[in-house]
């Protein structure tokens, strides 16, 4: 049960509790930002309200969030949060000494809960006995003078789309700046997208053969243009030499040799935001290709999995989405 999504934010607001999600620099942009959704919807339920800190987005070069995106809900600046709202529980000394401030952090900040406190909570949505609980609490009506959908939840995916909806809208200029960079692909009207990372993503499962992400855009349709997003240039060089019938378009830099999210985080502001005006342009023209094939172990094909119908958007190492 989520309450109608025009009214997101007056719902949100009225409610009394609040957590503060850190929107930071532990890991990728899309890992973030998945996540980020899955504790709305726990918040929504649970009757808390949602506010953000991102002033150490790892995309970010100012702000966090609103240099690329429009506000959805409120946001924090205060740094308390940087230092001591982890993102997850983790079993570390370092841990340890910053949540023994988590009261006092609280108390400061004027919230209830820090990330990390509600981890496990909305990550619980993911597994089928936390769904269901959630199900069952949607079949509940709420009374009062609150709007709300009542009646059999859809599907996670379904309500995270939404969100997707609610929350993905770029700020004018970045709108303008990501549709001259896509203009850059050169892409025809009708085109498919494949995403192939590499890079540090190797730590959390083994690459797949190229072969096998062609395979499956051979088996979806008789187009030959394909939109490559990847980490590793090297990747789309050998499309080339390997599949010469086929057309690869990229907007990948020549330099990229896979994504380091540690190095990453050190780049200037200004290279930051080109490269992110690039990375989003990828996105964009990936979500609007005919087909996108990528693996949902990636948090961008899980991402795509929200953003795209499910007719169009394929992975080779799951054949649901998961997140």
């Amino acid at each position: 049960m989520i309450p109608l999504l025009p009214n997101y934010a007056e719902t949100n607001e009225s409610f009394e509790k609040k957590l503060v999600f850190h929107l930071g620099s532990r890991s990728g942009f899309f890992s973030e930002y998945n996540n980020m959704l899955l504790c709305m919807i726990y918040c929504l339920q649970h009757r808390i309200q949602f506010q953000l800190f991102s002033r150490d987005l790892s995309l970010g070069f100012e702000n966090g969030w609103t240099d690329y995106f429009e506000p959805f809900c409120p946001e924090t600046s205060n740094g308390l949060h940087r230092l001591f709202n982890s993102r997850f529980p983790r079993p570390t000394p370092q841990f340890k000494l910053r949540k023994a401030f988590g009261p006092l952090v609280k108390s400061l900040t004027g919230c209830d809960y820090l990330t990390y406190e509600l981890w496990d909570e909305f990550r619980a949505l993911c597994s089928e006995d936390g769904w269901q609980r959630l199900e069952n609490r949607g079949r509940e009506t709420e009374s009062g003078d609150q709007k709300s959908v009542h009646g059999d939840i859809a599907s996670l995916r379904e309500q995270c789309h939404d969100l997707v909806e609610m929350t993905w809208r770029f700020k004018p200029e970045i709108k303008e700046d990501i549709r001259k960079e896509a203009e850059e692909a050169d892409l025809p009207k009708n085109y498919l997208a494949v995403h192939i990372r590499r890079g540090d993503k190797i730590k959390e499962n083994e690459d797949s053969p190229l072969a096998t992400y062609m395979e499956k855009l051979k088996s979806l349709s008789i187009l030959r243009d394909v939109l490559v997003m990847t980490d590793d240039y090297r990747i789309f060089k050998q499309l080339i030499t390997d599949y010469p019938d086929w057309s690869f378009h990229t907007l990948e830099n020549d330099k990229q040799d896979g994504y380091q999210h540690r190095k990453n985080k050190k780049t200037s502001a200004q290279k930051k935001r080109d490269g992110t005006i690039r990375f989003f342009a990828g996105i964009e023209l990936s979500a609007n290709a005919e087909h996108f094939v990528g693996t949902f172990s990636s948090n961008i094909g899980k991402y795509m999995g929200l953003r795209m119908k499910k007719e169009q958007c394929h992975a080779i190492d799951n054949n649901q989405w998961v997140i």
